[in-house]
């Protein structure tokens, strides 16, 4: 299990679980479902006639402004996404046509709904974003004895390329891009010398 952040001077946080093997300087992680809090929906009756309402909280219950809530519709005419206020809700007008509904954001796990007319949705984020059923890649690079340093060089790794062609490449990318690596240091157990009291 992984859960990391700070990548690209992003202050989100992301996480998975899953297998992993090690190649070189590089860590695959293959990501399998997340045992952990994700975001989730609660379905009520609808309140509005041909109107949609999606109300977007934290895990806390309180709302979040600036979700993006994306419709899913058959005609391109409709209108598209709309992002959340201060009280995190939405009103999707013309649900006729409406399937699906995804909610996301910056640093929040995305969610997809089916939608089922005649409802309306409360939406829960969790503050990370959930990566499952794909390869993450790390690559490390020892600094000295006591630092290790950590970059994401991707959370979609392809593993129908040739891998070691492929992960040459996101390095060099990682490079090119002068991404932003994660430094970690050894902790050290203080000593507590122990005394006895004789008796």
């Amino acid at each position: 299990m992984f859960r990391i952040s700070g990548f690209g001077g992003l202050s989100s946080t992301q996480t998975g679980t899953g297998t992993y093997e090690r190649e070189g300087d590089f860590l695959l992680v293959h990501t399998t479902a997340y045992p952990g809090a994700k975001a989730t929906f609660q379905e009520s009756n609808g309140s509005r006639k041909d109107t949609c309402v999606v109300k977007v909280t934290g895990v806390n219950g309180y709302p979040i402004p600036g979700i993006l809530v994306e419709p899913d519709k058959v005609s391109r005419k409709e209108p598209g996404g709309q992002v959340t206020g201060s009280n995190g809700t939405i009103y999707l007008p013309n649900t006729g046509k409406l399937r699906t509904i995804t909610v996301f954001g910056m640093g929040y796990n995305k969610i997809t709904i089916d939608y089922r007319p005649g409802y309306d949705y409360l939406v829960r984020l969790t503050d990370y974003e959930v990566i499952e059923d794909e390869t993450v890649v790390f690559e490390f690079n020892e600094i000295d004895d006591e630092t290790l340093s950590v970059t994401l060089l991707t959370a979609e790794f392809n593993l129908n390329k040739r891998r070691d062609s492929e992960l040459k490449k996101l390095e060099k990318k990682a490079r090119k891009n002068n991404l932003i690596d994660k430094r970690f240091k050894k902790e050290h157990e203080p000593y507590v010398r122990q005394t006895h009291t004789g008796g």
